[in-house]
């Protein structure tokens, strides 16, 4: 399942399969999409194709071709914007609202590469970069992570996650027709074993994954013996949206976007909000009534949220509302599965309140302090700027925050 376009013009024999698993779609139980297999033995296959298939790095790379990669791709996405949308629903049941913002922040990042180019010539080649990815925008992190390392000079082998592959395969075989750059990047398919063979390898200099802080730190712990390798780790989804004053409608719909888009499993999504005392009652009134009016379905049922990827994520996610509610939050909307036209992976949100939390309360908390990756989304009230400081500090995750004021937001 990997391409290949070298090694003499022709294909290697493959060996027998090291392992397979059933692809399907979570907002659909009916809809098969097939069996892949995978190989161990394909990830040397993948790491000489990818050393012997690089050819330039940005010293050598003209302002045109590299202009020519980055407008040809942009382009490229635009005008297949809907087969793009429908290979990736296909496979994981997200909702077109939520692959047009991947699809927004992707062209925005192209169009900033096209700007910052310059500073790249300063920048050695490192070595073969093994991209590890999540289930979380496979356009998004599949385009950004390879044109940086295509422009600086690094190989790239993408592993995608189970539950994306055909999307990301699909994704790189379109864009190795809009430019021959992108013939470099190979795609390895596999398992989480795969993926921890694949960064351990003594032939991968840089390492990128993205995904949940558990994963990340099994990646960190297994490539400790080889302190030369670069491990870039983009974890976090428990970020807190920080509300200075009194709220506004649009300030409510940008957080119900980032609470519940993608049903609260993208890496953006707000998980907290922090209201003061003083706003709470004008906040709550108005945002639980957006909470429960945005509608829940497929991709073709024009929903605002669609399924959670997972039947085992979907039974974590209701364990996690019994635990905030022992840990002494209020429940003013408890999720449930949805029962929709077809089977599938559909919850209601969740919204809880936490009032009077301490430092310590805080620090301690298994339900704040821990990755739900689902739509629940925990109101936590301080009162006053220095409770809030002393309590947000306590914040594990949040490596993205957004601060709204009297102008909107801040950040």
């Amino acid at each position: 399942m990997i391409f290949r376009s070298l090694l003499s013009g022709s294909e290697a024999t493959q060996g027998a399969p090291s392992g397979e698993w059933k692809v399907e779609n979570p907002s659909n139980f009916d809809l098969r999409l097939g069996k892949v297999e995978f190989h161990y033995s394909e990830i040397d296959l993948a790491l000489e194709l990818a050393a012997r298939q690089f050819k330039k790095n940005i010293g050598e790379l003209s302002k045109r071709e590299v202009s020519g990669l980055l407008e040809s791709t942009a382009q490229g996405l635009l005008n297949h914007s809907q087969l793009i949308y429908s290979w990736i629903s296909e496979e994981s049941g997200r909702v077109e609202v939520d692959l047009d913002l991947e699809l927004q922040h992707t062209l925005k990042y192209l169009t900033h590469a096209q700007s910052t180019t310059r500073s790249l010539d300063q920048i050695y080649p490192r070595g073969t970069c093994a991209v590890v990815g999540s289930s979380v925008w496979p356009l998004f992190y599949s385009v950004q992570f390879s044109i940086a390392n295509l422009l600086v000079g690094n190989p790239v082998i993408l592993k995608p996650s189970e539950r994306v592959t055909a999307s990301v395969l699909r994704i790189i075989g379109l864009l190795r027709t809009l430019h021959p750059l992108w013939e470099q990047v190979q795609v390895l398919v596999g398992d989480r074993e795969l993926g921890r063979r694949l960064v351990c390898h003594e032939s991968v200099s840089v390492v990128i994954f993205q995904g949940t802080f558990e994963v990340g730190m099994r990646i960190k712990q297994d490539t400790l013996s080889q302190p030369a390798k670069e491990v870039l780790l983009f974890l976090g989804a428990k970020n807190p949206a920080i509300l200075l004053d009194s709220s506004t409608p649009e300030i409510e719909k940008t957080v119900i976007r980032d609470g519940f888009l993608g049903a609260g499993q993208n890496c953006f999504s707000a998980a907290q909000v922090w209201v003061k005392r003083t706003h709470l009652s004008g906040f709550l009134g108005s945002f639980h009534d957006r909470c429960k009016a945005f509608k829940i379905g497929g991709p073709q049922e024009g929903a605002f949220m669609g399924p959670i990827l997972e039947s085992s994520v979907m039974d974590r996610y209701f364990k996690f509302i019994g635990i905030s509610e022992r840990e002494g939050a209020q429940v003013l909307m408890r999720g449930k599965a949805f029962t929709a036209s077809v089977r599938g992976n559909y919850v209601t949100p969740t919204l809880v309140v936490f009032e009077g939390l301490s430092s310590d309360q805080m620090r301690k908390s298994v339900s704040l302090q821990t990755e739900i990756l689902a739509p629940h989304l925990s109101v936590i009230v301080y009162e006053d700027e220095d409770h809030l400081i002393e309590t947000l500090g306590r914040l594990t995750y949040g490596h993205t925050a957004s601060v709204y004021g009297e102008e909107g937001q801040v950040k």
